[in-house]
């Protein structure tokens, strides 16, 4: 009988010490987690395949012929502090976007086609690169390209993924006429730092691997 009587005690104290924050609440507002990320993954995966497919458009093609030769030309004069610059600030404006959008009461459609645009440079980039060079293209992109977009794109979708999060939540503050917490905000900023780092480090690896591989392929 005192077992049981303890057994039932501990059911009903133990959940208040597993009691989500009240930052934590508001912020989950979105999607499950899980079907969200599959959603802006597929949204960036589409938007690879369309600016791929947009390559067979010769005007397309003549269009990027142009950016594609200079932007090559310019990366293999550039210093290793400017590939890294280069690649911080492009991903950044992914990054900044998401985070300013969360911040707008009607940002998350905005925010959702962020990994949609991002998908479709990287896509008509690599799409370029095949059409253009062949098989050292595809070389080049694997062993250079690859490894980044990874890492930034995953930084990416995670931001916009808290950029929903927070603009659902600033959508609610503005119908009940109430002001975020400031809680809530430090946490978003928090994790956007993190993921800031997160380009950082993808910043380093373009460096590393353009060191490594970028004088394998004759472009």
């Amino acid at each position: 009988m005192l077992s049981n009587r303890i057994s039932s005690d501990r059911r009903t104290i133990q959940p208040k010490f597993y009691k989500k924050s009240e930052s934590e609440d508001k912020l989950n507002t979105s999607p499950k987690l899980p079907k969200l990320i599959y959603w802006l993954g597929g949204m960036f995966f589409a938007g690879m395949l369309y600016g791929a497919l947009i390559m067979r458009n010769t005007g397309v093609f003549s269009q990027l012929n142009l950016i594609g030769s200079a932007y090559i030309a310019d990366k293999q004069n550039m210093s290793f502090i400017g590939i890294f610059i280069s690649s911080v600030t492009s991903s950044g404006m992914f990054l900044a976007l998401a985070f300013l959008l969360g911040f707008c009461f009607i940002g998350q459609p905005l925010a959702f086609f962020i990994p949609f645009v991002k998908g479709l440079g990287i896509g008509s980039y690599m799409g370029y690169m095949y059409v253009q060079y062949g098989w050292q293209g595809v070389g080049y992109c694997v062993l250079t390209v690859v490894p980044v977009v990874i890492i930034s794109t995953f930084a990416l979708i995670l931001s916009v993924r808290e950029s929903i999060r927070l603009s659902n939540t600033t959508l609610k503050s503005f119908l009940k006429e109430t002001t975020l917490s400031k809680e809530i905000l430090k946490l978003y900023i928090t994790k956007n730092i993190i993921l800031f780092l997160f380009l950082i480090a993808a910043g380093i690896i373009e460096v590393v691997v353009s060191l490594l591989f970028g004088g394998l392929f004759n472009l």
